[in-house]
């Protein structure tokens, strides 16, 4: 059977309800790591995307950056999120996967997006989604 007849075929996902997936792509998330960037927490929210799809969005807590470094190498962060949207296709999951990263050192609530700004994380996360799948 061909890749493309295997997806065709592969309703595995339909038998899981939606916190099932969620509490999946978390566990998945929160074991993530690409060179030096690892995943501390993660929380993952089932969102509308602009065209009204769903997409899960993870917001992701991340180890601090390299020491003398403000942030983290754009590779690893790029393969960061290739490597969890390869796992997740590979569990089936049914949705596209949106990113926000915070650094470890915020906040207790680090793992919970700003209520004020909810939106913009998603609107932002969604167009690096746009603009690295292009």
């Amino acid at each position: 059977m061909s890749d493309a007849a295997k997806r065709t075929h592969d309703f595995s996902w339909r038998s899981r309800n939606d916190d099932q997936v969620i509490v999946e792509v978390k566990h998945l998330a929160e074991h993530a790591r690409a060179g030096g960037v690892s995943v501390r927490a993660a929380d993952v929210q089932l969102r509308d995307d602009l065209d009204d799809e769903p997409v899960l969005l993870l917001v992701l807590t991340l180890s601090s950056p390299a020491s003398g470094l403000q942030t983290w190498p754009v590779d690893e962060l790029y393969e960061l999120r290739r490597a969890l949207r390869e796992q997740a296709v590979q569990a089936s999951i049914p949705f596209a996967l949106a990113f926000t990263f915070r650094q470890d050192e915020e906040p207790e609530t680090a793992s919970e997006p700003d209520a004020s700004g909810d939106d913009a994380h998603l609107t932002k996360a969604l167009r690096e989604q746009t603009d690295h799948d292009e």
